[in-house]
Order: C-alpha cells, then sequence, then structure tokens
C-alpha cells in the first residue's frame, strides 16, 4: 500500500477527494518486471507521476490521493487485474475513512485531515490500464464493494486498455458499464466513447 496525498492548504470544511491511479510500467528500476523488487533494485514510484495534477486539484479544493500499483502491475493482466485495482483503490478509501474519524494506521500520519474528507463526494481518475480499473469501480454491478460511507460521483478512465469481448451481453461486458446517477464514467478514447 503507497501513495501520496495532496490536500489545499486551507483545510475548512470537508473536502471532495479524487483517487488518482496510474497505468502499466515497469515495477523496478531499471526496466525490471516484478513484485518485490530483486534485492537492491529499487521501485517505480510511478504513484509520484501525477504529482503536477494532484497538486492542480489541491489548489481547487480537491484532497487528491495517488496509488501505486506496482505490485498488480507485475501479475497478470485483464479482469484480474481490473479487480485487483478497484480493490486496491477501495482498500485506500477504507484508509482515508478511517483516518477521517481518527482510527487506523493513517490516523497519525493524516492527522491534519481528520473530519476534513468529504468521503460521500469522490472521484476516481485512471491512466490506461487504471482507467479499467476506474471503470470497473465505477460499474453499477460493484456499487456494493465500496466501503461503507464512500459514495461515488465520478470517474474519468484517461486513455482506458481496451478490452474484447465478443458478446456485449456476456458476464464480462457487465462487469464496467455505469448507468447510475449517483456517479458518471465518461471513458473517452483516442478512437471515441466506450462502451
Amino acid at each position: 500500500m503507497t501513495a501520496v496525498v495532496h490536500h489545499p492548504q486551507s483545510l475548512r470544511g470537508p473536502r471532495p477527494v479524487v483517487v488518482l491511479a496510474h497505468g502499466l510500467w515497469y515495477t523496478c528500476a531499471g526496466e525490471t518486471m516484478g513484485w518485490p523488487c530483486p534485492e537492491g533494485t529499487p521501485p517505480t514510484r510511478s504513484y509520484t507521476g501525477y504529482d503536477y495534477l494532484a497538486k492542480a486539484l489541491a489548489e481547487q479544493g480537491f484532497v487528491a490521493v495517488s496509488v501505486g500499483v506496482n505490485g498488480i502491475n507485475a501479475g497478470e493482466l485483464g479482469t484480474s487485474a481490473d479487480m485487483a485495482r478497484a480493490a486496491l483503490v477501495n482498500k485506500h478509501l477504507e484508509m482515508l475513512r478511517d483516518a477521517n474519524d481518527g482510527k487506523g494506521p493513517l490516523a497519525a500520519p493524516l492527522r491534519a485531515l481528520r473530519g476534513k474528507l468529504d468521503l460521500t463526494n469522490v472521484g476516481l481518475m485512471g491512466h490506461s490500464r487504471g482507467g479499467r480499473g476506474v471503470v470497473w469501480q465505477a460499474a453499477d454491478i460493484h456499487a456494493a464493494d465500496l466501503p461503507r460511507g464512500v459514495r461515488l460521483r465520478a470517474a474519468v478512465p484517461l486513455a482506458p486498455a481496451d478490452y474484447h469481448v465478443s458478446d456485449p451481453d456476456s458476464p464480462e461486458h457487465l462487469n464496467y458499464p455505469s448507468h447510475r446517477s449517483r456517479s458518471r464514467c465518461w471513458p473517452a478514447t483516442a478512437t471515441g466513447v466506450w462502451p
């Protein structure tokens, strides 16, 4: 569990939360794939790649959390990775919820955010494979997977890696669409809007 948190300098009132998830990339220095990294080889800090975006969001009043997914990137691709990315985001949201209540392992490190997170106003952004995980998370069929007290308001998959199902009514396809009024999903790609 690795992440970086950016927040506004002024924390008056509960602030909306945005979780950022990077895509598939080498997990360890020297363009190495594997997890954990070999001894003496530092992990790639892909989760810091969105610092520029997280800082801009913080300046606009959001609490932005960019999560690391190296352990997932080292595994298999496809639906199982999408599920793992969604579960990772849920775990981070659960830990943020607990920290907001002054509990859990992040209570001390994030004490400045205690009572300042509006977890009923959460947005997700994922790039590439992270976009697939975001779409999985936002799908109607997975609404019950969100941690108690968390409400997803938006999901933005940025250039999500495509998935293929030969039958649009197949169970694999149904794991991704979201039509709820409680959240919106805008999965734009270079070739158009999906699905």
